[in-house]
Parts: C-alpha cells; sequence; structure tokens
C-alpha cells in the first residue's frame, strides 16, 4: 500500500486480471483512489465545528414565523446562513453571561 493509499484489497479480490466498470473503464489504482475520494467527499458534509472527524451537537428550536422571516432578512444583510447568526447571537449571549 503506498503513502496515500487508504484501502486493502480483500482476499476475494482477483490481482491477476483486468477489471472493468461498468461503462468499460478499466479499474485499476487510479480509479479507486478516485472513487475512494468520491465517497469520502459525499460523505463528509460540513466541516466539524467540534474538532477533525468529531460530529457537532445540534440544537433545535421553534419560533414564531415573523421572527423566522427576521432572521432570515438578517442573515442574508450579513452575507451568512440562518445558523450562522443563530449561532453568533448564542456565542455572544454566553460571552456577556460568563
Amino acid at each position: 500500500m503506498t503513502a496515500q493509499q487508504r484501502y486493502t484489497l480483500g482476499p476475494d479480490a482477483a490481482t491477476d486480471e483486468e477489471l472493468y466498470d461498468s461503462h468499460g473503464n478499466p479499474v485499476d489504482a487510479t480509479y479507486i483512489d478516485q472513487a475512494v475520494d468520491d465517497v469520502d467527499r459525499a460523505l463528509s458534509g460540513r466541516p466539524s465545528l467540534s474538532g477533525r472527524r468529531t460530529r457537532s451537537p445540534q440544537i433545535a428550536f421553534r419560533l414564531p414565523a415573523a421572527e423566522r422571516e427576521q432572521a432570515q432578512q438578517l442573515a442574508e444583510q450579513q452575507g451568512v446562513s440562518v445558523s450562522e447568526l443563530a449561532r453568533r447571537a448564542l456565542e455572544e449571549h454566553l460571552r456577556r453571561a460568563s
């Protein structure tokens, strides 16, 4: 396995014959590396706020529609998501309370 290789072939993988995908592309080390990268990107989602490879805790709450609309407008004005706006507001509140 090379330094960048993040997988190992299973014992049932035929290493003495050429393999092709359903489109006729050869399944070689480059193909597999790209497939692994594609899966990593698809599964990674948003970056964790808690640290690398750690799922960030979530908080959900309900509010009146008018307040949600105000939050959306303010978030758009600031160029952030409503989640980021709420996160900043809570961080500021916690900072003032401590």
